[in-house]
């Protein structure tokens, strides 16, 4: 299990993505996400093309957490000064996940070992 904070002092968003193999809990402390859960439409079956629909919006405020399982696919967006927790059950900031382009119907397979994500690493 990791235990990752994450504190913005500028907004953002992410694209719609699953955490691969692992399981992921949000958590505010301040400001709120919104967070989009997506359904996929598509079997899968077809190399780098996915079909999504949103399927829930809602917003996390200060104090609310949320789960999302193995392979629950969402995005996130939050404003400036947010800071939140993810517990997560591995090493999800230098595993593989899926990553989606809902407008192009694109699928690809985000290696975030390779994109040295975050600042840095617990040891021992």
């Amino acid at each position: 299990m990791y235990v990752l904070a994450h504190i913005y002092e500028t907004g953002g968003e992410s694209s719609p993505h699953d955490h691969g193999p692992h399981w992921v809990i949000y958590g505010n402390a301040t400001g709120y996400t919104d967070m989009t859960e997506w359904r996929r439409l598509d079997d899968g079956k077809r190399e780098g093309y996915a079909e999504l629909e949103s399927q829930k919006p809602y917003r996390v405020e200060s104090g609310m957490a949320v789960v999302f399982d193995v392979g629950k696919i969402h995005s996130i967006r939050y404003p400036n000064g947010t800071r939140f927790v993810r517990v997560t059950g591995g090493d999800v900031e230098s595993g593989k996940n899926l990553r989606f382009d809902v407008k192009s119907k694109k699928v690809m397979v985000q290696d975030r070992a390779k994109e040295n994500r975050i600042a840095s690493r617990p040891t021992g």
